[in-house]
């Protein structure tokens, strides 16, 4: 959660423990992309060639891929004119479709002669974004360059000779996002995305607070929602949860995709990692949850500030002596302590056969809303806030009376009649607004891709999550349907093979579902019909998925007059483990082995340390083993370039 810059002693011993336990999980569980980052100053050579994931077929001898996000950090160069550095970065991942590419001037320090200007397309002889020199470069620290298709900087000139003082951060992407911090841009590339899932996109770093600072904090980070489609929604400020793990912060050693996030409903949460304890963990998380109310709206360093008040408030006793007026003494002023019971008891739910699903403009769905209180206290009231979604009318109320949005209920429980005049799902929210109640039970925290070193839980206060107790339910309005209603679809890994398995009602005059299948989401390719049964279950096993990694499947449902609909995609994860690169043993000392990778098909091996410098430059090996004794004790980023144009990196723990 912080990038300390001071030396291997910040990482304590549980840091390597839990690298070696989930470094398996890790490899198991996240996406296998071809994306990579890029650190480093400027090439050996006079023209550099950068693409963000494998080097397409046609492209200048010496490309480098997987290079989708990164930074140049360029101190003591001196560099002529005639010999001047240009790298160019093209945003393609399939040689024809462009995106975009990002340049954040973070840090710049230039002597006199020197100029770094920055071109839409291949070379210099495309159109002319900026020139950055000696006499404007103050000037200029802190700008945001936004290039459609390849970019191109070309460098001459000296800097001087100090560590981090020339910084310039670049992202590629298909997808352009404002995100959450102050209003900067991000880019993704969508087919880095998985349906419904949730990635950090950018992080606090800027040019006040980046690489170059001594010891510093980048988080809170910035999280987007993408929908089933893979369509960008909407963007959080999220809060780190486990300062003591490292980070996967946007343009370092980490792009977006790489690490993917799923929202998680909780109870009983152990927010301090001790093991649960009810009057300890409900505390923590309520003041935790207070802070982030209060980040609501705020600067750079009050957000920063705050991440440092939430990772004190979840690691110190309860009752500890903060600093006064430090917001962890505020949240522990604010929240002394939490109610008991810690909120009603009270959930959002269907009458019974019913499912939340109807007509558009003809059709009503009932919301059920229980509450009770297992005992009284001063200030409990039985009033809970509704929030309805625009395109959604409450017709009628049961057992309450609603004033407002405030639903004061009056009975064991209180129903809601809605209505829609629009095709969609909605989310009903009931709220227990309350100062003195804070949510405790229906937590939701995003949960990363994989337990490992750099994968923290994070928490936020937005579209999913309200700092005051509240339940959740989700309705659907729909057009006429089908003759075919599908109530379940789902896939697994059954045995190496993809299981897909769905059950359908109401079937009139229907005829097949036809199976389709694809890599990238994109493009689909039928692999079998299966017809119509009066039963409406139904299962095929695919077993041809040796070669694919992540696997996307849809129904086509088709009607007796060809008249058609699809489901929603289902992906599955489908990785050959055997395949995988291992580095053993790790931690090492001396020697490393590597297997299941043909050092045939390896170009170079580069061994950089947690700051991104060079410390082992192997070239290329024709043996499977390191010779890594010359290494002092810390983390290390090993990089392989690949003949084909793809790279890979694994970490590992230097410990003698």
């Amino acid at each position: 959660m912080k990038t300390f810059y001071n030396s291997w002693k910040h990482f304590s011993l549980l840091l390597i423990l839990i690298y070696l336990i989930t470094t398996i999980s890790y490899a198991q569980n996240c996406p296998s992309l071809p994306g990579g980052y890029h650190v480093g100053a400027f090439g050996g050579s006079s023209h550099d060639y950068l693409f963000p994931g494998a080097v397409p077929s046609g492209s200048p001898a010496g490309s480098i891929g997987g290079k989708t996000i990164g930074y140049f950090n360029f101190p003591n160069q001196n560099i002529t004119f005639a010999n001047r550095k240009s790298i160019t970065i093209s945003p393609t991942l399939d040689g024809s479709s462009n995106g975009k590419v990002i340049f954040n001037l973070w840090k710049l320090s230039f002597n006199s002669g020197t100029s770094l200007k920055i071109y839409s397309g291949d070379s210099e002889s495309g159109t002319l974004v900026d020139d950055i020199n000696t006499s404007n470069f103050a000037s200029k620290v802190g700008q945001e360059y936004i290039v459609d298709g390849t970019a191109t900087i070309v460098f001459y000139g000296s800097t001087p000779n100090v560590s981090n003082n020339n910084i310039i951060r670049f992202l590629t992407g298909d997808i352009l996002i404002q995100t959450c911090n102050q209003g900067r841009s991000g880019l993704v590339w969508k087919e880095f995305i998985a349906p419904n899932s949730y990635v950090i996109v950018d992080d606090q770093e800027s040019q006040l607070e980046n690489l170059s600072t001594p010891s510093y904090n980048f988080f809170p980070a910035c999280m987007a929602y993408f929908d089933q489609n893979r369509n960008f929604v909407r963007v959080e400020s999220a809060f780190c949860l486990d300062q003591s793990k490292w980070s996967p912060s946007p343009g370092y050693w980490f792009y977006p995709g790489e690490y993917q996030y799923t929202l998680n409903s909780t109870s009983n949460y152990d927010v301090d990692r001790d093991g649960f304890n009810a009057s300890v963990d409900n505390l923590k998380t309520a003041r935790i949850l207070w802070l982030i109310r209060q980040a609501d709206g705020a600067t750079y360093d009050v957000k920063g500030d705050i991440q440092l008040g939430i990772w004190r408030t979840q690691s110190n006793p309860i009752n500890n002596t903060f600093t006064p007026g430090s917001w962890e003494a505020q949240a522990q002023t604010a929240v002394p302590t939490i109610p008991s019971p810690p909120e009603p008891t009270f959930s959002m739910s269907f009458p019974s056969g019913e499912t939340g699903e109807d007509i558009v403009n003809t059709g009503t769905i009932q919301v059920e809303i229980p509450f009770s209180w297992s005992s009284v206290q001063s200030g409990q009231t039985n009033v809970v806030k509704i929030e309805i979604p625009t395109g959604v009318t409450i017709q009628s109320v049961t057992g309450g009376t609603l004033s407002g949005t405030n639903l004061t209920i009056t009975a064991a429980v209180a129903t809601l009649t809605l209505s829609s005049s629009t095709v969609g799902e909605f989310f009903i929210k009931a709220i227990y607004d309350n100062p003195l109640y804070y949510n405790i039970n229906n937590l939701q925290v995003y949960k990363p891709c994989s337990a490992s070193l750099e994968s923290q839980e994070f928490l936020h206060i937005g579209e999913e999550n309200i700092a005051s107790p509240f339940r959740s339910i989700s309705v659907k309005w729909i057009q006429d349907p089908l003759p075919v209603r599908l109530v379940k679809f789902d896939v697994s890994l059954e045995n190496k093979n993809a299981l897909l398995q769905w059950k359908t009602a109401d079937e009139v005059d229907f005829s097949h579902f036809e199976i389709e299948k694809s890599s990238d989401a994109k493009k689909w390719n039928a692999v079998s019909n299966v017809g119509s049964n009066p039963i409406g279950n139904y299962q095929f096993v695919d077993s041809d998925i040796a070669a694919m990694k992540t696997i996307y499947y849809r129904l086509k449902m088709v009607d007796n007059d060809n008249s058609y609909a699809y489901s929603s995609i289902k992906s599955l994860v489908a990785k050959n483990l055997e395949s995988l690169v291992s580095l053993y043993p790790n931690p090492v000392s001396t020697v490393l082995n590597i297997s299941n990778l043909d050092m045939e098909n390896v170009n170079s091996v580069k061994i950089y340390d947690q700051f991104g410098m060079l410390k082992l430059d192997l070239g290329a090996l024709m043996h499977n083993n390191l010779e890594i004794g010359s290494l002092t004790n810390g983390l290390y980023i090993i990089h392989f370039n690949l003949k084909n144009g793809a790279s890979l990196s694994q970490k590992i723990i230097v410990k003698k």
